[in-house]
């Protein structure tokens, strides 16, 4: 196996760890946001549902922080180990439209 073999089966370790923990915040959020949808439907107190919704966005926002730190480490890794410049580019030029999209 040659070093980028190595270092590409890394990444891939590293993507798929984050997409298992964000799959699973995913759907506490999905849970979270059906529950708030039962509560409006019943008219539960609005103090509630605030904190309900917030609970699924703050838990969004963790899944986003979670699927950018993951595409950063997969691209700053498989970066590491390409040689070609052609590459390298557009894998630094992704690195920077993810870090935009995060601060949107």
């Amino acid at each position: 196996m040659s070093a980028k073999q190595g270092n590409y089966a890394y990444a891939e370790k590293i993507v798929l760890f984050s997409k298992e923990e964000a799959i699973a915040n995913f759907k506490r959020a999905q849970k979270l946001i059906f529950e708030t949808i039962s509560m409006l439907k019943v008219n539960e107190s609005c103090i509630e549902i605030m904190q309900k919704n917030m609970n699924a966005v703050s838990l969004l926002r963790h899944c986003q922080r979670m699927i950018m730190q993951g595409g950063l480490e997969n691209c700053f890794i498989k970066s590491a180990a390409i040689k070609d410049s052609v590459k390298n580019k557009e894998l630094r030029e992704e690195m920077m439209e993810v870090i935009k999209m995060f601060y949107k």
